[in-house]
């Protein structure tokens, strides 16, 4: 996760210093999270590789020491912080990745990633969408969507895309999913913007996978 309060070390952080407080929490909050956060951190995941793994419901195998594997859900590798924002994922401890697995593809014609930034040279996004749709018939047969810039960590739009499913494409259909995915978000003093931000940002990624012919 990515916040300037756990490197300027004068201000309180509780994933550098558990138990010391969240500076963010009440000071400049601008661009932290409106899902998932909790008194004790309010930090944003920072990756855009992890957003598309998790709009494309990746799974991770891990290896334990002692030989034994198991597979984890990619929208379960990444922890919200809770009491503990310390910890960043489900691994315990001395597990090791071996692999990142994909599904058969789903979204070989239809999908886009959309990254929103103050200014293009800079590397994190204020708010990310990956949005891939397989459409059959003039239908949508499935949907992946998540964002980014939001949460603790990538964020799975499973309303929006249950929504969609079984719609013919089109804004107005766009617009009510991106109405639904931003409809639970708790936003803090300084970054209310991130909701008519994101909410237009989901429905502009969907138009764009839609337009797209790979």
């Amino acid at each position: 996760t990515r916040c300037p309060y756990f490197f300027e070390t004068s201000m309180p952080c509780n994933k550098r210093e558990p138990g010391s407080g969240c500076g963010a929490l009440e000071g400049a909050n601008a661009k932290h999270a409106i899902f998932g956060w909790s008194k004790s951190c309010v930090a944003t995941h920072p990756s855009d590789m992890c957003v598309a793994l998790a709009a494309l419901e990746a799974t991770v195998s891990v290896q334990a020491p002692d030989g034994s594997e198991r597979t984890i859900d990619f929208t379960d590798f990444h922890r919200l912080p809770g009491s503990s924002p310390e910890k960043d994922n489900t691994l315990e401890p001395g597990e090791l990745i071996t692999a990142i697995d994909l599904p058969k593809p789903q979204f070989t014609e239809h999908y886009h990633y959309l990254k929103i930034r103050e200014r293009s040279s800079y590397a994190f996004a204020l708010i990310s969408v990956a949005a891939g749709l397989k459409i059959r018939g003039g239908i949508i047969t499935d949907a992946g969507l998540a964002m980014g810039g939001v949460a603790h960590k990538p964020w799975k739009l499973t309303n929006a895309e249950a929504y969609l499913i079984g719609k013919k494409p089109s804004t107005t259909h766009f617009e009510e999913a991106a109405r639904l995915a931003l409809e639970d978000a708790q936003t803090l003093a300084h970054n209310e913007y991130k909701v008519p931000m994101g909410t237009k940002a989901i429905v502009r990624a969907l138009e764009q996978a839609y337009a797209k012919k790979a």
